[in-house]
């Protein structure tokens, strides 16, 4: 570890010394740049100065001499500068381009344009414009600085005409300068940078590195310690700083370590609290009130709050009401209270856009100061803590933390915490919200269903009301039909029967008379005897009287048919009255005489009456005799099948089947009688049973029936007389109607 440590001490000196070394040195070639650049700029002004003085000096010399035409005069002082060491090269040249003076004095006589073509265009320029110049090239494989200076002279005869003084400068003398003095510079540096690294290497170790090792040691004990003890006789400045920085942070740390643990723990029981309150069955069940006053309770407790509550907007949203507030302190839960919208603008506006409402201070905070007056102060609330309850993007409701007495800096944990109750209270109100909606749409089906039966029944009721009304119709017409024949027939009846006594009795006179006449003249004349042979008279006298007695017997015949058309029509009698049962059922047997009788088809139909003592009783008899004619007429249509279906076999059963119709008239009790009509037709299927007595509905082929007959009649038998009406049938042996009514409807009726 020691090693360790020397090493990493080594390695810090030498990366200290290393940096230093590194910024010196970067200093140093750069002041050295900078000092370099700035003696080569001075030097370089230096030698513009001097071509421009030497210039202006012979520009000064060509005012005189020129004028008064001592050229020789001008040559001698252009080639005494030709003994300056940085003089290359010194020429004057008049505008037309001749060369007046040259310190070389063989090339006194050449054109510059010879000397010097590559300064052609710029001293041709320079001579037009009359603006000095100077410029920077090689000559002769040196580098010069080449200064133009124009002049005139009214030698030159040529206004406007300039001639020109060319001084060329050698630059190589002065930056050998340059370069010596940037050597010595740099010599100097690196005796003063040796120097300063190694009293900075000295520094280092006695005022930087043994202190750090102290102080690093007391870290790495610290570390194995969890305790920071601060090193003794550190120097007072950054590292003394760094030291106490670190006895801070070691302090922080530990103080922080315990605030993590405690969120940590607080953290475990919020998650814990939510995960049981996630699968509370208040949510489940929709139960808010339930939900509201568990949650109150868990975050009072859980926050260190006195008021924790719940709110919900009313069914307008104009008011937020409490749904349940728990306190602590008198741990009990409250709820009722109202807030009005209109009177806090701010805070609502707040609650529908922002996140949440974390008010440090509620008094002074612009979201919940208009509190202040009428809820913080009497309550002494100082701090609130309120989270939206949001339902598919719409508020709907408010989660709300309240601090009393103190205010309190609500922390991201606190904030987290309720927005998740929120979000849970909202699942409660959602699944509150379906039930409803599961319940009213139950409701709307079984109110739809009942609507649906009500409907059913009401559109039976019609159609049975519209058969019965037709069928009414019918029979009514029927019976007027059959009360006017039977009217009609009548009254000839009547004459004819009245008037057979009569002829009885003059055909008995006549014989008589006849008799008498044979007695006093038994011979009688030839002719009156061929006369009494002609028309046989002892015959005529035997067989006139059979002839009259048949006459009777079928005037009275056709009588009782009359009465009983006038008996099932009913139409001189009452309504509702006291009827004799067999008297009815004899007259639609009469009506029905002509399906009984034998035909081409079939044989005869049987019927056996086993009429017992029975009472007359209230009834409707026309109704009553509707529903004997209708039962009767199917015992008879199922009867022609079964004989039809025998014919159709060809069995020789056919021969000795009888077909019968067999109806019984018993007294049940002192109240009620049983009419029950039997025959050994076809029987009724099952599936035929079920639908027997629905409207409409019939067995028979198109045009033979309207399937209205059962119907009506159950409803005859059951509505309007109080009785019941039901039957037995067994396939391929018959069946059995039972007709049940009451003696007296008034007695049933009050019963």
């Amino acid at each position: 570890m020691k090693s360790k440590r020397h090493s990493h001490k080594s390695s810090l000196f030498s990366q200290l010394l290393a940096g230093f070394a590194i910024s010196l040195t970067t200093v140093g070639l750069t002041t050295l740049s900078l000092n370099y650049l700035s003696v080569a700029s001075n030097l370089e002004h230096e030698v513009q100065e001097r071509a421009e003085a030497i210039a202006r000096s012979i520009d000064f010399a060509n005012k005189g001499l020129l004028e008064t035409g001592n050229i020789r005069a001008l040559k001698q002082i252009v080639q005494k500068y030709a003994t300056f060491p940085e003089v290359v090269e010194v020429l004057i040249i008049d505008p037309n381009g001749n060369t007046l003076a040259h310190t070389n004095s063989e090339e006194q006589s050449q054109s510059y344009k010879s000397t010097h073509p590559e300064l052609i265009s710029i001293i041709q320029q320079i001579m037009q414009t009359g603006v000095e110049a100077h410029h920077f090239m090689r000559m002769h494989n040196k580098p010069v600085i080449v200064y133009l200076s124009p002049f005139q002279s009214e030698l030159f005869n040529i206004s406007k005409q300039h001639g020109l003084v060319l001084v060329v400068i050698d630059r190589e003398i002065e930056q050998q300068k340059a370069q010596q003095i940037f050597w010595q510079s740099t010599a100097t540096m690196g005796t003063g940078f040796l120097l300063i690294i190694g009293i900075m290497g000295f520094v280092v170790r006695k005022i930087v590195l043994k202190p750090l090792d102290r102080l690093n040691k007391a870290v790495l004990i610290s570390n194995k310690t969890k305790k920071f003890s601060l090193p003794t006789h550190l120097p007072n400045s950054e590292i003394k700083f760094l030291a106490d920085t670190f006895d801070t942070i070691f302090h922080q740390q530990q103080q922080i370590e315990m605030v993590l643990n405690e969120r940590a723990e607080l953290l475990r029981k919020q998650n814990i609290l939510l995960s049981n309150l996630a699968k509370h069955r208040a949510i489940i069940d929709g139960n808010l009130q339930e939900f509201a006053q568990e949650i109150t309770l868990i975050i009072a407790h859980l926050l260190n709050v006195e008021r924790a509550s719940v709110w919900l907007y009313d069914s307008h949203d104009n008011y937020l009401v409490c749904l349940n507030l728990f306190e602590p302190i008198s741990q009990g839960h409250s709820a009722g209270a109202k807030l009005n919208l209109a009177d806090y603008p701010a805070y609502f506006k707040a609650i529908d856009t922002e996140d949440l409402i974390s008010a440090y201070d509620a008094h002074h905070d612009p979201r919940t100061s208009e509190f202040s007056q009428t809820y913080l102060t009497p309550l002494n609330i100082r701090s609130m803590l309120d989270v939206p309850i949001r339902l598919k993007g719409k508020t709907v409701g408010v989660l709300c933390v309240e601090k009393v007495a103190v205010c309190r800096l609500w922390s991201a944990e606190d904030e987290n915490f309720l927005r998740s109750i929120a979000e849970l209270f909202a699942l409660a109100i959602e699944a509150r919200d379906r039930q409803l909606a599961e319940q009213a749409l139950k409701q709307s089906e079984i109110l739809l269903r009942q609507q649906a039966k009500e409907l059913e029944t009401t559109l039976q009721e019609l159609k049975l009301t519209q058969s019965q009304m037709i069928q009414n119709e019918k029979m009514s017409s029927l019976g007027q039909m059959v009360a006017g024949v039977a009217h009609e027939i009548n009254n000839p009846v009547n004459f004819i029967y009245g008037n057979i006594t009569h002829v009885n009795q003059y055909f008995r006179d006549l014989w008589n008379i006849l008799q008498l006449y044979q007695r006093v003249y038994p011979i009688p004349t030839q002719e009156f005897q061929a006369g009494i042979e002609e028309i046989d008279l002892d015959f005529l006298a035997e067989d006139l009287p059979k002839v009259l007695s048949s006459m009777k017997v079928g005037i009275e015949r056709i009588g009782e048919i009359v009465r009983s058309l006038r008996i099932f029509s009913r139409l001189d009698e009452a309504e509702f009255k006291e009827a004799d049962l067999h008297q009815g059922i004899d007259s639609t047997l009469m009506i029905l005489e002509h399906r009984l009788q034998t035909n081409s088809e079939r044989s005869q139909i049987k019927i056996v009456k086993n009429y017992s003592h029975i009472p007359q009783i209230e009834c409707y008899p026309g109704q009553l005799n509707q529903v004997l004619l209708n039962i009767i007429n199917n015992s008879i249509d199922a009867l022609e099948e079964k004989m039809e279906i025998l014919k159709i076999q060809q069995k020789k059963s056919l021969s000795q089947f009888t077909p019968t119709i067999v109806i019984t008239t018993e007294s049940i009790n002192y109240y009620w009688i049983r009419i029950r009509i039997v025959d050994n037709g076809l029987g009724i299927s099952q599936e035929v049973q079920s639908k027997l007595f629905d409207p409409f509905f019939t067995t028979k082929p198109v045009g033979k029936g309207t399937g209205l007959g059962l119907s009506i009649s159950y409803q005859i038998i059951v509505e309007k007389h109080n009785g019941k009406l039901y039957y037995s049938s067994e396939v391929g042996k018959g069946t059995e109607f039972a007709i049940e009514i009451p003696v007296c409807q008034n007695s049933c009726k009050a019963a």
